[in-house]
């Protein structure tokens, strides 16, 4: 995160590509794209974000100057968590050199997938917004219940980069972290107890789905690395769905009462 919010700190004279992502998984930290693009481009270093917390209609990193923006089409574009597959946008001069490395190794989507991925793509907009909706609701709930001790939503008002988001985000996505006090065993009870929600790694589908950062994206970190991070071995990674938000919301407080 330090790096992401202070790229002249990082960009020396071997450097040749800057990748980062926002939001930040877990965590929901946001960077400022523009600030990172400009950076990038003042020193001739390519700039490339992953934005797939985000996804295309919340935040448009080509607008603000990135070189190239990656998604994965298993999320939010796809939607119902039957693809897997990945998409890179940019120049016409950047992404034919792609192309053709991705003709050349076979990595070409086959029929089915691809029907699939156009399916889900028609009905992105109204989705990620009814996302939107939904985690804001859920994250608001969250930021009121006093067995939470944290919540890590870009919409709240309470995020430490809310302006940041406000600023480059047209919506806040449909993922809310939130910490048990920095409890796995608090985590695990409610992780174990939810019913409605699905334990999951992925996110960005129609169902919601929870994972534990640790025993996921931060699997094997050690304590010193967690902080680092900013993650803690109490928190739980909510991808909210379609579901009436009020399900997901009621799921949520029976699993909290462990």
């Amino acid at each position: 995160m330090c790096s992401s919010a202070n790229p002249d700190r990082v960009i020396g004279p071997r450097t040749r590509i800057v990748w980062f992502e926002s939001p930040i998984n877990p965590t929901l930290r946001c960077v400022d794209v523009k600030r990172v693009a400009d950076a990038c481009r003042a020193r001739g270093v390519m700039s490339v974000i992953d934005n797939t917390f985000a996804s295309p209609i919340n935040q448009q990193p080509l607008a603000m100057g990135v070189d190239l923006a990656m998604q994965s089409a298993t999320k939010y574009l796809n939607g119902h968590s039957d693809v897997t597959g990945g998409v890179v946008t940019g120049s016409k001069a950047l992404v034919d050199p792609i192309a053709k490395a991705r003709r050349q190794l076979g990595t070409v989507m086959d029929p089915h997938p691809a029907y699939a991925l156009g399916r889900g793509l028609k009905t992105l907009p109204l989705r990620v917004a009814r996302h939107n909706a939904n985690a804001d609701a859920v994250a608001q709930f969250l930021a009121r219940d006093k067995r939470v001790t944290c919540v890590f939503y870009p919409g709240l008002a309470t995020h430490p980069d809310h302006a940041i988001a406000k600023r480059q985000m047209t919506g806040f996505g449909g993922m809310v972290c939130f910490d048990l006090d920095g409890s796995y065993d608090r985590a695990a009870r409610v992780y174990d107890r939810l019913k409605i929600i699905k334990r999951a790694a992925s996110l960005g589908g129609v169902e919601s789905l929870i994972s534990m950062p640790v025993l996921t994206s931060q699997w094997g970190h050690t304590d010193a690395q967690l902080r680092e991070a900013g993650v803690t071995r109490g928190m739980l990674r909510l991808s909210v769905g379609l579901e009436d938000p009020e399900d997901v919301i009621a799921d949520l407080d029976q699993a909290l009462e462990s």
